[in-house]
């Protein structure tokens, strides 16, 4: 991964000229936090809208994790996870119980973590690799994510003009709704109305 400064500096250069004072992001690490850990912001006209908390989302996955423990998985998906498992010299030394035990605990971690990307709960690492995800990738790309951090971040880039910005309005309805307020503040900075 690369500083966070060079990413910075190449994601404002994509800013779109009305976006530029509106909307910004960043990134700050805590010095006496375990492991120095920080969070990130998107702040509009200096009101936050989104805290990316390192020591916020670890709680809260702690959390989602043992509500989801008990949960049904797919057998499918758990015969392939210890199968992967199995692959991996790291456990070759593991029981077949044990395995199993390794493979739940694994599913039901991606299970969490995509229930709390869904809710627009974040750490500081899911917006920095979000941000260099995008720099990436091109447009339209970007458009067809479903990561809510790429589409905000596509609609304050200035390669999205106003003809884009009009054609991807019915795709912009079924978006989550940080996605949707953002693109209508793209659209009244840009007099698109």
């Amino acid at each position: 991964m690369r500083k966070w400064s060079k990413i910075n500096k190449e994601f404002k250069n994509l800013r779109a000229k009305s976006m530029e004072k509106t909307i910004d992001i960043g990134i700050t690490s805590y010095r006496k936090a375990h492991e120095n850990a920080g969070r990130g912001y998107i702040r509009i006209n200096g009101i936050e809208i989104l805290n990316a908390c390192t020591l916020s989302k670890n709680i809260e996955m702690n959390k989602r994790e043992k509500e989801n423990k008990n949960i049904e998985i797919d057998k499918n998906l758990l015969e392939k996870e210890k199968l992967n498992l199995k692959n991996n010299l790291l456990y070759e030394d593991y029981n077949k119980e044990e395995l199993e035990n390794i493979a739940k605990n694994r599913l039901i971690y991606e299970i969490s973590e995509k229930e709390l990307l869904k809710e627009n709960i974040y750490d500081e690492l899911d917006l920095v690799y979000s941000i260099e995800e995008f720099l990436n990738m091109n447009i339209q790309e970007a458009i067809k994510s479903k990561n809510n951090l790429i589409n905000i971040f596509y609609l304050i880039d200035r390669r999205v003009g106003k003809r884009t910005l009009k054609t991807i309005e019915k795709e912009i309805e079924e978006k989550d709704e940080l996605v949707k307020n953002i693109y209508k503040l793209r659209c009244i900075k840009e007099n698109i109305v």
